[in-house]
C-alpha cells in the first residue's frame, strides 16, 4: 500500500498554474473547434450540392431525363446529407434554371450554434438547354 501512495506523490505537485489556465480556455478552444467543423460540413453539403445539381442540369440539358426526374435526381441523391433538400428546376428561353434548398440544420454535425439552424442554404445552377 505504501508503494502505492509513494507513486501517488509524485502528481501531488502544487504548482499547477498552467492546469488553471488550460481549464479557463479548453471550453473556448472546444467552442472554436465545433464552430468550424460545424462551418466545414455546412461547405461541404453545399458543395455537394452543387455537383448534384450541375450533374442533374446536364442530365435534363441532353434530354436524358425529364424535369419531374431531375429534380427526383437530386432529392435522391442528397438525401444522405439533407433528408428535407428540395429541388425546382425552371425552363425559360432555352436556360435550365434549378434552385436546390437545403436547411442548414441538416448539414451541421452538432448543432452548437442554434443561429444556423433556422437558415435556409440555397444552391442556384443554370445551364442552357441543348435539346
Amino acid at each position: 500500500m505504501s508503494q502505492i501512495l509513494s507513486a501517488l506523490r509524485r502528481f501531488r505537485r502544487e504548482d499547477g498554474t498552467i492546469s488553471v489556465e488550460a481549464v479557463l480556455w479548453i471550453p473556448f478552444f472546444v467552442f472554436c473547434l465545433t464552430l468550424i467543423a460545424d462551418g466545414a460540413l455546412i461547405f461541404y453539403g453545399q458543395a455537394r450540392a452543387l455537383q448534384v445539381t450541375e450533374d442533374a442540369n446536364r442530365s435534363f440539358a441532353i434530354g436524358e431525363v425529364t424535369r419531374e426526374e431531375a429534380e427526383a435526381q437530386i432529392v435522391s441523391r442528397l438525401s444522405t446529407i439533407s433528408p428535407n433538400a428540395s429541388a425546382h428546376i425552371n425552363t425559360e428561353d432555352g436556360l435550365i434554371t434549378t434552385v436546390v434548398t437545403l436547411p442548414t440544420s441538416d448539414l451541421d454535425a452538432v448543432g452548437f450554434v442554434t443561429s444556423l439552424a433556422s437558415i435556409n442554404m440555397q444552391v442556384v445552377s443554370q445551364m442552357v438547354q441543348e435539346f
